[in-house]
């Protein structure tokens, strides 16, 4: 079907705001690619494949004349959908903006405006529903090369306006050191109490190596009370950023960690319920050459589990250039307490790698169920052609071949007319699974792609059933 152009409201002098009238039903994204693996479609569909229900054949492409770079993507609790971007747009300055998508049209565009004025970018890194129902908005404000504000945005969903109950006006400033250019915030999740866990990195410290120091946020409800979880200072010397944090049922917090240099490996952090650092779990699939892993994505699941995903570099059989594949690695913690620790009930020793063509990287991981995982990323061929990469796992690290048709729980999608795709993002919605990332057309201008699929299993806050019920 041909590229679907979303509504994107006209520059205003005095306001960027959309009005409360033009806001639609579900939200959107910008500048990136969208897939939902959905689990409420009609019972002749078979798990795990597209919804023909949604838009046409189940998939729809969003396009704006200008790139559009994703900015986050998440569901309410009543299913209401919400994706981010940030495009240049008219005259080459960065606006971000968060909009509605539902299973035929898409709402007004939002122009997130904290009120800093005209001339700076504004990027947009993440969102989430928090459990209060507003929606939360990570921007990055780009005045010059000396100066990045990163702020925290609620909106009282669905309009288009601040919600005064969060820090000032609605809008909160993460601290960041403004001699240290690489301070930054860069995503953001919601725990069930109100709180939000931002993630991101600050200065390590250490005089003359001002390398990045994995930092975790927590802020309350308000959006004035912080609690940080970072390792010492001083005891972290490479350059490193928290890519995502999660709450564990145990009350402890766990840090997925990437460092920055030609050492990396899988890095955990483990924080105890009281906030004590019980230290890091370093993981490494050395595939090609020692330290060459990156994760990616965490997610907390039943059992005192953990598992993060990502991608490891190795040389495939007789394939002279290196590549990457998919990872993945479970960690646990011990019966009688403690510190975590690698699980080796998963896929034998921990850890599991495996790709569909030349590369393969996971973006994202979901729990669903309490015994199943999904994780959604890319892979693609030398000539960096991309697909969507989707695969689900049992918690012992065997893949569900019931899920997605093709009889293997690890699988590829492509949408039509564009290039390449990927998805960087995967949420549940009413017990559906919804992937978000990047679709660029093959002359260069990115765009949304959208995919629903069904699924047999029905999982979202706990509740799980084995039929779909009439949403």
């Amino acid at each position: 079907m041909p590229p679907t152009f979303p509504s994107i409201p006209p520059r205003s002098a005095t306001s960027r705001r959309v009005s409360a009238s033009a806001r639609g039903l579900y939200r959107g994204v910008g500048a990136a690619l969208v897939l939902a693996s959905l689990a409420f479609a009609p019972a002749a569909e078979a798990d795990g494949e597209p919804d023909p229900a949604f838009w046409s054949g189940g998939e729809v492409v969003l396009q704006l004349p200008y790139d559009m770079h994703f900015g986050g993507l998440d569901a309410d609790a009543a299913g209401n959908l919400a994706l981010a971007f940030y495009s240049p747009l008219f005259e080459g300055v960065e606006h971000g903006y968060w909009m509605t998508v539902g299973d035929e049209s898409v709402g007004a565009a939002c122009e997130i405006d904290p009120g800093t004025g005209p001339g700076q970018d504004l990027r947009v890194h993440d969102l989430a529903f928090d459990s209060l129902g507003r929606l939360i908005v990570l921007v990055q404000l780009h005045f010059d090369f000396t100066l990045d504000l990163f702020e925290l945005v609620a909106y009282d969903f669905p309009a288009c306006a601040f919600d005064p109950s969060f820090g000032v006006g609605g809008v909160v400033v993460l601290p960041t050191d403004p001699d240290y250019d690489s301070d930054g915030f860069f995503g953001v999740s919601a725990l069930s109490d109100g709180h939000l866990l931002v993630t991101g990195r600050t200065w390590n410290g250490l005089p003359g190596t001002p390398e990045g120091h994995p930092l975790a946020l927590e802020i309350g409800p308000d959006g004035n009370s912080i609690t940080e979880f970072s390792p010492p200072f001083g005891s972290w010397e490479e350059s490193a950023v928290a890519v995502e944090a999660v709450r564990a049922a145990n009350g402890h917090t766990v840090l997925a960690v990437d460092e920055w240099d030609d050492s990396r490996d899988f890095v955990l952090l483990d924080f105890a319920a009281d906030g004590t650092y019980l230290g890091p779990l370093v993981i490494p699939f050395d595939l090609w050459v020692e330290g060459s892993d990156a994760p990616f994505a965490l997610a907390a699941l039943d059992g005192d589990r953990v598992v993060v995903v990502g991608n490891a570099r190795q040389y495939p059989e007789g394939d002279p250039s290196p590549s990457t594949t998919a990872a993945v690695a479970m960690a646990r913690w011990p019966p009688g307490g403690g510190a975590l620790e690698l699980d080796t009930s998963f896929s034998g020793d921990g850890k599991w790698d495996g790709r569909v063509e030349h590369n393969a990287t996971f973006f994202d991981v979901l729990r669903q169920g309490a015994d199943r995982f999904v994780a959604v990323g890319a892979s693609w061929l030398p000539d960096q052609t991309q697909k969507i990469l989707l695969a689900r796992f049992f918690l012992d690290g065997t893949l569900d071949a019931t899920f997605g048709g093709t009889g293997t729980g690890l699988f590829t999608e492509d949408l039509v007319g564009t290039w390449w795709e990927r998805a960087t993002r995967v949420v549940p919605q009413n017990g559906r699974l919804v992937l978000g990332g990047i679709a660029d057309f093959h002359f260069g201008v990115r765009a949304i792609g959208l995919v629903r699929r069904t699924s047999d299993l029905v999982f979202q806050s706990g509740f799980e059933q084995s039929s779909s019920p009439a949403w």
